[in-house]
């Protein structure tokens, strides 16, 4: 072979290689962009939902300054007055400064365990600890952000799960309706009810779960998870689970039904014996809280129909859920057995959003707000409907419309509709529509306004659904037009719930600059001489505090402070209002004031522009050695026989052993156009058409005297109290009090301190008024100095969540220890648990002995313990069940089949007629 031939044949091997090559590229280039096209369809459905939900958000935090795009929050009303206050005490107990169980910083010192799992039991809320007190009025946008981006996963697994024929773009479009529902917007004030809502389509997937494969794993740890996030809304979810398991029972064949409802049985006692010590420690709280009402009456009062225009928009925001309804209805015959189940689900789920008695009963009796704390479901399951029209029953023929421009003209004109009406109501409506976040709650005036949107939307969405149906439209035509509808419906309600509430973040920074200001080598307790912010930030700030506002303020509690002379309403207790002598007795040794209301001689601590903390002119040890006169058992009830203010002279009396007078009544030198009847009650009727109708008193004080002026009448917690708004309260020409009482200002009103002189008082009557207690006193500083002198220096002090002193007592002495009973205080003596007796309705007193006694403050939820034993039992269950199901459903199982069915079957209708048919026939017979 020559050189050339060998040159030759190398050439065309290179070639042969080169080409190989090539083609070895090219296929692996081939199989990398499959390999990433199959992977782009696998996570996309679930990737894309929270980008486009945080996209929506985005814009709307810019157009509206919400931070990071600006310096405003979205937080209002309860998010305000409760969640976030409340996740800075949690900040608080996480870095070690605060107890979990004796939290002082709330009502006195409160199980915190019970707030936590009824506001916070969230994962996001250990986020927390990265963030600064300061910010966490912006940190609620990101927090709001995070968890409907979360519901939008949730939505997007579930979808994709239950219809897997479902094109993605269509299941991210549902997956974006849910998260930006009217429940997410209108209810994310209480933000871990979206923990509630991203966890129930999981929830719903684990029980089909249960049902289609006999599997009850998956469904224990949902309900488990779903119970800790937020056990109050469990209450809700149980009503669902009966009443959905009932109707999807019947679509499942014959033979299995047996099973599913004994698997179903266990797996539910299993969670609720797993999360025992959530739910009982809860539960006892709860029913220890003023919350708690007459169902009977509560049902019997109010209208027939809910307030439509606040409860609607939560469902009906989301046009899909209505289009949803309309159109399975439509296509009834074509519907499978299982969506005629969802159908039906959501007609009942649909019912109490319109009639009271049955909203009632599903928020266990009654609501103060917030009346559709369900609506999640009601949502989840109108887009079911919406998912089974786009995904079944479609035929695959063109209809022969589809190639002519009208339905696509008509497809388009609808579409356009929905963002000429947000248009208009944007722009010239927009005080209007907005209203629900100024006051709460939905207008007629509102709801006729939304009302063009709602029909609008509600027509562009069921349109293009059936015109899809009817193949007037092709798919990808479809999903271009539903895509635009929701550009333009989501940041319309996204606007009208959320920018609308947008506020200046910066707002409290005066408030929060109050925060580490006072002394921590001693406990004590701060303060509100008035309410000049919302109850729970003065706990939040870190300081321990009489103030409480949640649905677990202890019923005990918040009578005895009305007793004592403070202001409280509602399921709101606050340190404004009292005496010298309950605030000294109680340990409130700081007084927050606005300095436009600082007295002269004020003793300031520190103050910024807007606020002052003063020290207390009286001040007594957190917790002092008192010896009884006579029986202690005189002292557990603060009668109601007594006037506000003749209870602090008998307190004086009780706990001091003096005669002393320490409270004066005074009477007034004149009654100007009021007619007075004294007998239980005070009778006030004012002559207005005479002229101002008014009480006058000159009143010569003599040494130094601080006078108040008291008008009460009944314990209660009503939103609004009778006797609200029938005082002017002058002291001289300064107009002391308006409009007493009312929800911040109902307890003693202190008039000032006055030393040798005549003071001028005006009580001006507005309206007829019936009280208990009503007059002008003074409380003399001589004698409570002199009482207070024989008081031990010895206090507590807080170590790690437990509160310890040591002090010298003679025999029958006791330890007054200012803290609520509620059974969840242990304290022990020189190492040895005692029995503490309540005093003055919910107090503690401590039995000590003679000589030095080293005492020990603990606390340790009730319930806790029976709850942590039902956990170990679950957790024993749960293992036990798994081991039974590991080979498949054992038949040791069938012979409890037949008395299940039975005990459903009861449970069903009883769950029917307690929450469907009882409530409308006792409004009806009322």
């Amino acid at each position: 072979m020559t050189f050339f031939d060998r040159l030759s044949g190398s050439l065309k091997d290179q070639r042969t290689a080169v080409s190989h090559g090539e083609r070895k590229e090219a296929k692996a280039r081939f199989v990398k962009r499959a390999v990433m096209k199959q992977t782009f369809r696998r996570f996309v459905p679930y990737l894309l939902p929270p980008l486009v939900v945080l996209g929506f958000l985005s814009a709307v935090f810019a157009c509206y300054g919400l931070f990071p795009f600006g310096g405003n929050t979205l937080s209002w009303c309860d998010m305000d007055q409760q969640v976030l206050p409340l996740l800075m005490d949690f900040k608080d107990i996480l870095e070690g400064k605060s107890s979990l169980f004796l939290n002082l910083q709330n009502a006195g010192g409160m199980n915190f365990w019970g707030v936590f799992l009824f506001f916070l039991s969230s994962p996001f809320s250990f986020l927390v600890v990265f963030v600064q007190k300061s910010d966490f009025w912006s940190f609620a946008n990101l927090l709001v952000a995070m968890k409907m981006a979360a519901c939008s996963v949730t939505a997007a697994v579930f979808f994709r799960k239950r219809f897997p024929a479902l094109d993605w773009p269509a299941g991210v479009m549902l997956s974006v309706m849910y998260a930006c529902s009217g429940y997410a917007l209108l209810y994310y004030q209480n933000v871990v009810w979206l923990d509630v809502m991203y966890l129930f389509p999981l929830f719903l997937l684990a029980l089909l779960r249960l049902a289609e494969q006999e599997k009850p794993l998956a469904y224990i740890l949902a309900l488990a998870a779903m119970l800790t996030v937020h056990f109050y809304l469990s209450y809700m979810l149980v009503i669902f689970l009966i009443l959905a398991s009932g109707l999807w029972l019947f679509t499942l064949p014959r033979e299995h039904r047996g099973r599913v409802l004994v698997l179903l049985g266990l797996g539910t006692v299993t969670a609720a014996l797993v999360t025992g010590p959530v739910w009982l420690p809860s539960l006892l709280q709860y029913a220890a809280s003023a919350r708690t009402g007459n169902l009977i009456e509560n049902l019997q009062i109010g209208s027939f129909f809910t307030r439509l225009n606040t409860t609607l928009p939560v469902v009906f925001s989301t046009a899909g859920v209505a289009a949803g309804f309309l159109l399975t209805l439509f296509y009834w015959k074509q519907a499978t057995a299982r969506i005629r189940a969802v159908l039906v689900l959501f007609f009942l789920l649909l019912l109490p959003v319109v009639i009271e008695p049955i909203n009632k009963m599903w928020h266990t009796g009654s609501y103060q707000a917030f009346p559709v704390r369900y609506g999640y479901m009601t949502t989840l399951m109108g887009l079911v409907l919406l998912a089974f029209l786009l995904n079944q029953g479609i035929p695959k023929k063109e209809h022969p419309l589809q190639s002519s421009p009208f339905p696509l003209f008509l497809a388009m004109v609808a579409t356009a509709l929905p963002f000429v009406a947000s248009c208009i109501l944007l722009y010239l409506k927009f005080d209007e529509i907005t209203v629900y976040t100024r006051t709460l709650w939905g207008s007629d005036e509102s709801l006729r306004q939304l009302a063009g949107f709602f029909l609008t939307s509600i027509l562009a969405c069921g349109l293009l659904v059936l015109f899809l149906r009817e193949r007037l439209l092709t798919r990808r035509v479809f999903t271009i037009l539903f895509c635009l509808f929701l550009c333009v419906e989501t940041p319309f309600q996204l606007s009208v719930y959320l920018g609308s509430a947008a506020s200046s973040a910066d707002s409290r920074a005066e408030i929060l600059d109050l925060s580490e200001r006072l002394p921590e080598d001693s406990l004590y307790r701060v303060k509100n001489q008035k309410k000049y912010f919302d109850a729970n930030l003065l706990g939040a700030l870190g300081y321990p505090t009489l103030n409480h506002y949640t649905s677990l303020t202890s019923k005990s509690y918040m009578f005895a402070m009305k007793k004592l002379g403070y202001s409280s309403y509602w399921m709101e207790v606050n340190s404004n209002g009292g005496t010298l002598l309950t605030d000294a007795i109680l340990g409130n040794q700081y007084n927050v004031y606005r300095k436009d209301d600082l007295p002269n001689e004020s003793r300031i601590v520190y103050q910024n522009d807007t606020y002052a903390i003063t020290e207390s002119p009286f001040r007594l040890p957190f917790g002092f050695v008192f010896s009884p006169q006579g029986d202690l058992a005189k002292l557990s009830v603060l009668s109601e026989e007594l006037s506000r203010m003749d209870l602090q002279q008998w307190l004086s009396e009780s706990l001091f052993g003096t005669q002393e007078r320490l409270v004066t009544e005074y009477q007034p030198q004149e009654t100007v156009n009021v007619t007075v009847e004294h007998g239980e009650k005070w009778e006030l009727t004012p002559h207005l058409e005479n002229g101002r109708a008014y009480f006058y008193y000159e009143i010569p004080v003599e040494g130094t005297q601080t006078l108040y002026f008291d008008c009460f009448d009944e314990l209660h917690n009503y939103l609004y109290e009778a006797i609200n708004d029938s005082f002017h309260v002058f002291v001289g020409q300064e107009l002391i009090d308006q409009d007493y009482p009312s929800q911040s200002s109902n307890g003693l009103v202190e008039l000032g301190t006055f030393t040798d002189e005549t003071v001028i008082v005006q009580v001006e009557l507005l309206r007829p008024c019936s009280a208990r207690s009503f007059g002008v006193y003074g409380m003399d500083h001589v004698v409570l100095e002199s009482a207070f002198s024989t008081v031990s220096g010895d206090g507590l002090s807080e170590t790690q969540g437990e509160l310890l002193g040591t002090f010298s007592a003679e025999e029958g002495d006791y330890l007054f220890l200012p803290v609520p009973s509620d059974g969840n205080v242990l304290v022990t003596v020189n190492g040895e648990e005692v029995q503490t007796e309540t005093i003055w309705d919910c107090f503690l007193a401590v039995p000590l002995t003679e000589g030095e006694n080293e005492v020990r403050v603990s606390a340790f939820p009730s319930g806790m313990r029976t709850g942590l034993w039902l956990a170990v039992c679950g957790l024993a269950a749960l293992v036990l069940l798994m081991l039974l199901l590991r080979k498949g459903y054992p038949p040791v199982l069938r012979f409890v089949e037949l008395p299940a069915k039975v005990v459903f079957f009861i449970l069903c209708a009883g769950v029917f007629l307690a929450v469907y048919v009882a409530p409308v026939v006792i409004y009806l017979l009322r």
